[in-house]
């Protein structure tokens, strides 16, 4: 299976077939999980106890609270007001602490009641996973949407790297020059539904 699709299949919260979904489903339980999902949860809480909790995985319901329910694939969900059956206060999240971990059996227990959404580490897995198969080439450059990484040989001059400006396509918020590293941008108004209702929680 090529890699992003293989990476889909574990973590797509969309699927409910995925590796990820059928751990949200066994909140509670022990469970053993491919080593992809295994290491992405410990990457995002790590992650949650690095940034002090500023990034949590444990976000899902508040994502689906405030309308984020299906993939953009499908579609955007865009409109002025709120939808109809939409919630738009506030959800706990925050329990990222409880997430048990059993390394030798590949094993994760979220709490009771807990669901995780990987979104805001999936893809920054995926790219560095791109990134390892390409070891061999020379010069790399992985762009998934929003993710990107860059490798140049020695002697090679640095990628530009530009930053659009979310308001105005045509223009760009400035650029810099990156000879080995990775890049992620995220902003409110590509992938929202409503008046305050985007994805960024």
């Amino acid at each position: 299976m090529p890699w992003f699709r293989q990476v889909e299949a574990v973590l797509s919260r969309f699927d409910p077939k995925s590796a990820l979904s059928r751990l949200n489903a066994a909140a509670g339980r022990w469970v053993v999980v491919p080593p992809l999902l295994f290491r992405a949860v410990r990457c995002a809480v790590q992650a949650a106890e690095r940034t002090g909790g500023a990034f949590d995985p444990t976000i899902l319901g508040a994502l689906e609270a405030a309308g984020y329910g299906r993939s953009f694939e499908l579609g955007p969900m865009v409109s002025d007001e709120p939808a109809a059956g939409f919630a738009v206060e506030p959800v706990p999240a925050g329990r990222w602490r409880e997430i048990e971990f059993l390394p030798r059996a590949s094993a994760i227990r979220l709490p009771a009641g807990v669901r995780l959404d990987l979104g805001g580490i999936g893809k920054g897995l995926a790219v560095d996973g791109a990134m390892a198969r390409l070891a061999g080439v020379p010069r790399v450059f992985v762009n998934a949407g929003g993710d990107l990484a860059v490798r140049t040989a020695p002697g090679d001059d640095p990628v530009e790297v530009e930053v659009a400006d979310p308001l105005r396509p045509e223009a760009n918020l400035g650029s810099f020059q990156l000879y080995c590293g990775g890049v992620a941008t995220s902003a409110t108004t590509g992938r929202r539904w409503g008046r305050d209702l985007h994805h960024i929680i």
